[in-house]
Protein backbone atom coordinates (compact mmCIF):
# COMPACT_ATOMS: atom_id res chain seq x y z
CA UNK A 1 0.00 0.00 0.00
CA UNK A 2 1.51 3.43 -0.90
CA UNK A 3 1.51 6.12 1.25
CA UNK A 4 1.54 9.86 0.82
CA UNK A 5 4.08 11.65 3.29
CA UNK A 6 5.22 15.21 3.50
CA UNK A 7 8.99 16.19 4.92
CA UNK A 8 11.20 18.64 5.17
CA UNK A 9 15.20 18.96 4.00
CA UNK A 10 17.34 21.13 5.21
CA UNK A 11 21.48 21.63 5.61
CA UNK A 12 23.39 24.42 6.75
CA UNK A 13 26.77 22.84 6.06
CA UNK A 14 29.52 22.87 3.47
CA UNK A 15 27.51 22.23 -0.21
CA UNK A 16 23.97 22.88 1.23
CA UNK A 17 21.96 22.78 -2.09
CA UNK A 18 24.36 19.63 -3.19
CA UNK A 19 23.46 17.36 0.12
CA UNK A 20 19.95 18.05 -0.08
CA UNK A 21 19.91 17.49 -3.96
CA UNK A 22 21.71 13.96 -3.23
CA UNK A 23 19.34 13.38 -0.09
CA UNK A 24 16.59 13.36 -2.97
CA UNK A 25 18.33 11.00 -4.90
CA UNK A 26 18.77 8.68 -1.97
CA UNK A 27 15.05 9.22 -1.39
CA UNK A 28 14.06 7.66 -4.78
CA UNK A 29 17.20 5.21 -4.42
CA UNK A 30 14.57 3.81 -1.49
CA UNK A 31 11.81 3.35 -3.69
CA UNK A 32 10.11 6.69 -3.20
CA UNK A 33 7.53 8.17 -6.21
CA UNK A 34 5.54 10.80 -7.87
CA UNK A 35 7.97 13.27 -5.68
CA UNK A 36 7.24 16.69 -5.83
CA UNK A 37 9.27 19.48 -4.06
CA UNK A 38 8.68 23.30 -3.14
CA UNK A 39 11.37 25.88 -4.17
CA UNK A 40 14.53 26.18 -2.39
CA UNK A 41 14.39 28.52 0.73
CA UNK A 42 17.49 29.99 2.86
CA UNK A 43 16.20 30.64 6.26
CA UNK A 44 18.03 31.72 9.44
CA UNK A 45 19.11 28.86 11.72
CA UNK A 46 16.19 27.82 14.39
CA UNK A 47 16.42 27.24 18.13
CA UNK A 48 20.23 27.38 18.06
CA UNK A 49 20.72 30.68 16.40
CA UNK A 50 24.63 31.07 16.33
CA UNK A 51 25.31 28.53 12.99
CA UNK A 52 25.48 29.59 9.25
CA UNK A 53 21.90 29.72 7.18
CA UNK A 54 20.03 27.11 6.18
CA UNK A 55 18.39 25.92 2.37
CA UNK A 56 15.09 23.92 3.22
CA UNK A 57 13.01 22.54 1.25
CA UNK A 58 9.30 20.22 1.51
CA UNK A 59 8.86 17.09 -0.57
CA UNK A 60 6.12 15.19 -0.86
CA UNK A 61 6.15 11.44 -1.91
CA UNK A 62 4.42 8.65 -2.24
CA UNK A 63 6.21 5.15 -0.56
CA UNK A 64 5.54 1.47 0.26
CA UNK A 65 7.70 2.03 4.05
CA UNK A 66 5.70 2.19 6.99
CA UNK A 67 5.87 4.76 8.69
CA UNK A 68 8.97 3.68 11.23
CA UNK A 69 10.48 2.08 8.16
CA UNK A 70 10.65 5.18 6.70
CA UNK A 71 11.89 7.04 10.03
CA UNK A 72 14.63 4.50 9.69
CA UNK A 73 15.12 4.99 5.96
CA UNK A 74 16.12 8.53 6.23
CA UNK A 75 18.00 8.15 9.67
CA UNK A 76 20.16 5.95 7.67
CA UNK A 77 20.52 9.00 4.41
CA UNK A 78 21.05 11.43 6.99
CA UNK A 79 24.10 8.91 8.07
CA UNK A 80 25.29 8.69 4.61
CA UNK A 81 25.49 12.22 3.60
CA UNK A 82 27.78 12.71 7.51
CA UNK A 83 25.05 13.92 9.65
CA UNK A 84 26.23 14.26 13.04
CA UNK A 85 24.28 14.22 16.37
CA UNK A 86 26.22 16.34 18.38
CA UNK A 87 24.25 19.36 19.48
CA UNK A 88 20.47 19.88 19.63
CA UNK A 89 19.21 21.93 16.91
CA UNK A 90 23.18 22.20 15.84
CA UNK A 91 24.59 22.72 12.72
CA UNK A 92 23.90 19.32 10.09
CA UNK A 93 25.24 18.52 6.36
CA UNK A 94 21.48 16.70 6.15
CA UNK A 95 18.69 17.09 8.45
CA UNK A 96 15.25 15.20 7.01
CA UNK A 97 11.66 15.37 8.66
CA UNK A 98 8.34 13.31 8.94
CA UNK A 99 5.88 16.13 8.77
CA UNK A 100 2.86 14.32 7.70
CA UNK A 101 2.17 10.43 6.52
CA UNK A 102 -1.04 10.33 5.57
CA UNK A 103 -3.49 11.00 8.05
CA UNK A 104 -1.74 9.44 10.60
CA UNK A 105 -1.70 11.02 14.31
CA UNK A 106 1.23 9.54 16.86
CA UNK A 107 2.95 10.50 19.57
CA UNK A 108 5.95 7.81 20.76
CA UNK A 109 9.42 8.68 21.98
CA UNK A 110 11.39 8.26 18.45
CA UNK A 111 8.36 9.74 16.18
CA UNK A 112 5.93 12.01 16.21
CA UNK A 113 3.48 12.75 13.52
CA UNK A 114 2.47 14.95 12.60
CA UNK A 115 5.75 17.17 13.35
CA UNK A 116 5.28 18.54 16.79
CA UNK A 117 6.74 22.34 16.03
CA UNK A 118 6.18 22.32 11.70
CA UNK A 119 3.20 25.31 12.45
CA UNK A 120 5.26 27.43 14.42
CA UNK A 121 8.35 27.66 12.15
CA UNK A 122 8.01 29.72 8.95
CA UNK A 123 11.03 27.82 6.90
CA UNK A 124 8.59 24.81 7.22
CA UNK A 125 5.13 25.72 6.95
CA UNK A 126 5.89 28.31 4.21
CA UNK A 127 7.67 25.76 1.04
CA UNK A 128 4.89 22.76 2.63
CA UNK A 129 2.16 25.40 1.95
CA UNK A 130 3.69 26.13 -1.57
CA UNK A 131 3.78 22.15 -2.28
CA UNK A 132 0.00 21.30 -0.53
CA UNK A 133 -2.00 24.26 0.73
CA UNK A 134 -5.19 22.54 1.15
CA UNK A 135 -3.73 19.43 3.54
CA UNK A 136 -5.62 19.17 6.38
CA UNK A 137 -3.51 18.77 9.36
CA UNK A 138 -5.12 16.39 11.01
CA UNK A 139 -4.46 17.71 14.90
CA UNK A 140 -5.36 21.08 14.13
CA UNK A 141 -7.82 20.56 11.47
CA UNK A 142 -6.74 23.76 9.79
CA UNK A 143 -5.30 23.81 6.01
CA UNK A 144 -1.70 24.28 5.51
CA UNK A 145 -2.01 27.50 3.72
CA UNK A 146 -4.26 28.48 7.08
CA UNK A 147 -1.52 27.50 9.13
CA UNK A 148 0.98 29.19 7.07
CA UNK A 149 -1.21 32.32 7.15
CA UNK A 150 -1.06 32.40 11.27
CA UNK A 151 2.59 30.79 11.68
CA UNK A 152 3.86 33.10 14.51
CA UNK A 153 7.92 32.70 13.38
CA UNK A 154 8.97 36.11 12.15
CA UNK A 155 12.24 34.76 10.51
CA UNK A 156 10.26 34.67 6.41
CA UNK A 157 12.40 32.18 4.47
CA UNK A 158 13.98 33.26 1.36
CA UNK A 159 13.16 31.70 -1.46
CA UNK A 160 16.35 31.34 -4.06
CA UNK A 161 15.04 28.73 -6.50
CA UNK A 162 13.61 25.43 -7.74
CA UNK A 163 15.12 22.14 -7.15
CA UNK A 164 13.97 20.41 -10.21
CA UNK A 165 12.63 22.35 -13.13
Amino acid sequence: MMHRVFCSLGSNQGDRLAYIQNGVKLLLGIGCENVTSSGVYETKAWGLKEQPDFLNICLGLDTELEAYQFLDAIIQIERQLGRQREIKWGPRTLDIDILLYDEVVLKEDILTIPHPYMQVRKFVIMPLAELAPNVIHPVLNKSIAVLNNVCPDEDLPVLIGKLFS
